[in-house]
């Protein structure tokens, strides 16, 4: 079991609190190459997804483990990684065009109407207004 397992070619990326071992990689102390340095800085790399792992579990509770393991398979619990991460990702999105459709509106408005041409942008955004109004 254990020659099986230095050969694999899957590794975890742990912090210095962990034990060396050919699947668990940590980073060097003091390193002395560039490609340690280099090694070294996947642990950022780590830090960066551990928090992205943090912020999906405090907005996505299934992905929380309140009370015991996580009962789906892995490729399943990929699946639903995957959607809370689009999630996430489409509501700054939206936010982001929320604010963008806001100034157009608020520009088009400040223009005088008919004496200038709207953009095309604006225009939409004129209509969905007046749509709702």
């Amino acid at each position: 079991m254990e020659s099986r397992r230095s050969q694999s070619t899957n590794f975890l990326i742990l912090d210095s609190g962990y034990p060396l071992e050919p699947w668990l990689l940590k980073p060097y102390v003091g390193p002395a190459t560039a490609e340690e340095i280099l090694f070294n800085r996947l642990r950022s790399v780590r830090s960066t997804i551990e928090r992205c792992n943090g912020v999906l579990k405090s907005r996505f509770r299934c992905l929380h483990q309140i009370g015991g393991c996580l009962v789906y398979t892995p490729y399943k619990m990929c699946q639903i990684i995957l959607v809370c991460a689009v999630l996430h990702s489409t509501r700054f999105i939206c936010q982001i065009l929320k604010k963008t459709l806001k100034m157009m509106i608020l520009k088009s408005m400040s223009q005088p109407v008919g004496a200038e041409v709207l953009t095309a942008c604006a225009w939409k955004a004129n209509a969905v207004r007046k749509k709702i109004a």
